[in-house]
């Protein structure tokens, strides 16, 4: 452009330092999105993270597969804008597979690390019950045709009341929390999913739930 026949010295290094925060970026956007599902996406710390991987995917359940595809829609939509990027700062070819390389790199060591440690894993031990914990089953035999719950329960002995009160200084919700670990057929491992319920004041009554929220997962061998 004008800028770069008046000036193309300062072009050049204008030029250099904006391909050089845009990799940056570029890095630091495939690491938080390494995965369509996880919060935790980086290899190196599941093992600190006793094997969860926290969900963001709207506490919906997936499969073994699932876990390690990237959203295609979302990709879709990204990767026309940052070809445009990449192009203009000279960094990756006209496919942009510099946005999905490195996540798919990413979602490859997951695996291979899930895989490693799932061994040493052990299911928690919830031995509470509540209606949230027959809601787990429910769900997880209703998405998954053939599933077998291998263990079921809810942590604690009772509800958790929210700091948040009303006007009368009643908690205006209250949560539970569970654990369900199922085998779903053919995947290579078993599944610990976390789940959590929470009830809503109105009026003078909590309002149950008509089914759960899924949480933290966790891939570990079956019995």
């Amino acid at each position: 452009g004008l800028f770069a026949s008046t000036d193309p010295v300062v072009w050049c290094m204008v030029t250099k330092e904006f391909s050089t925060a845009i990799q940056t970026w570029v890095d630091m956007t495939q690491e938080r999105s390494s995965t369509r599902s996880m919060r935790v996406a980086d290899a190196s710390k599941l093992e600190g993270n006793d094997g969860f991987l926290g969900t963001a995917f709207q506490g919906k359940l997936l499969t073994w597969d699932e876990t390690f595809q990237m959203h295609s829609d979302q990709d879709e939509e990204k990767q026309s804008v940052y070809q445009q990027i990449y192009e203009a700062a000279g960094m990756t070819g006209e496919d942009g597979s510099g946005f999905t390389a490195g996540r798919e790199k990413a979602l490859a060591e997951l695996k291979a690390e899930i895989l490693r440690l799932a061994p040493q894993w052990k299911p928690r031990k919830y031995t509470g019950n509540f209606y949230g914990v027959s809601l787990a089953k429910q769900q997880v035999k209703r998405q998954f045709k053939g599933a077998r719950i291998l263990a079921a329960g809810a942590a604690g002995s009772g509800w958790k009341m929210s700091h948040h009160k009303n006007i009368h200084s009643r908690s205006t919700h209250r949560e539970r929390s569970g654990s369900i670990y199922f085998k779903i057929p053919g995947a290579p491992l078993c599944v610990e999913h976390g789940f959590t319920v929470m009830e809503k004041l109105n009026g003078t009554r909590y309002m149950k739930e008509s089914s759960v929220n899924f949480g933290s997962v966790r891939w570990l061998n079956c019995p």
